[in-house]
Order: C-alpha cells, then structure tokens, then sequence
C-alpha cells in the first residue's frame, strides 16, 4: 500500500486479531486497506475478476513436523497459521481452486512457500491454469517465493 499508493489494497485473514494488527499498522504508515475476517475467500464474491496481484503467507507447514519446530514458532504462532496438513500443501490447493474467480485475467500471484516445497506448488499451479514464472530465494538463500500469473481456465 505504500509502494503503490493508487492501489487498492485488501487483506483477507480468518483471525479478526490479526487482521486488527494489520489495520493498526496500516494506520501507522499512513496507508489504508479493506479487511475482510473470511476463510480464504469466503463472502469475497464482489471482487469477483477484479484482483491483479494475490501475495499469500498460508500455513504450508506438514501437520506431523509441527511439534519438531522451534518453540518460539511452534509455542507462539497459532497452529492454525502453521498447519498446512499432512503434506503442508493444503491451503495451496486451495488457493489455486477458490481465488480464481476473484482473479484478473493476467493477475500475478505471489505465495510464500516453505523448505522444499517451492517446484511442488508451481506444478499445482501449472495443473489449476496458472503459469509457472519461476521462485525465488530469501535472505538466506532458501526457495522461499512462488510467482505465477493466472491465464483464465484452460
């Protein structure tokens, strides 16, 4: 939103706590965006075709390896936000399948990914009609980014 402040920006979370950090911290950078307390995209039909970049943090985490993370993940976040079922690509699937009627022919999709996971979800995603283009590293050099750009259905 502050990037591209002609944009309209909106945030979809199925936790109203999260999404008030996200309006208080919008509010402190001076910036505004349309939240939405819904389960991916439930409730979201008047944005139908209208969405020209999706970026999404979903839970990708498998649901057996949650009790090996780290505390202060495994203890702090809530396991909704971390369980990504029991091969953590769960929510991608249903990414691929639920947000594309709210897609723009054209529309850039962005989804963070985790260890490993990065060429499974471009080949979901290849499968759904959305053209693979490419991944890219964190900091630390780790496939952390899927991009892909949704075509219409085949």
């Amino acid at each position: 939103a502050q990037e591209r402040p002609s944009c309209e920006v909106h945030a979809t979370d199925a936790s109203d706590g999260a999404l008030r950090m996200a309006r208080r911290n919008a509010a402190r950078a001076g910036v505004t965006i349309r939240s939405y307390e819904t389960d991916l995209t439930s409730d979201l039909g008047t944005l139908e075709g209208s969405i020209e970049v999706l970026v999404s943090n979903p839970p990708y985490v498998k649901s057996g390896d949650i009790p090996k993370l780290a505390s202060e993940v495994r203890d702090w976040d809530p396991h909704a936000a971390l369980d990504g079922g029991p091969d953590g690509l769960d929510f991608y699937r249903r990414i691929f399948t639920e947000a594309t009627p709210l897609l723009a022919y054209g529309a850039n999709v962005v989804l963070e990914v985790g260890d490993g996971q990065a060429q499974e979800v471009l080949k979901l995603g290849r499968r759904a009609g959305f053209e693979p283009l490419g991944a890219r590293p964190d900091l630390a050099g780790t496939l952390r980014a899927v991009l892909l750009c949704w075509g219409g259905p085949g």
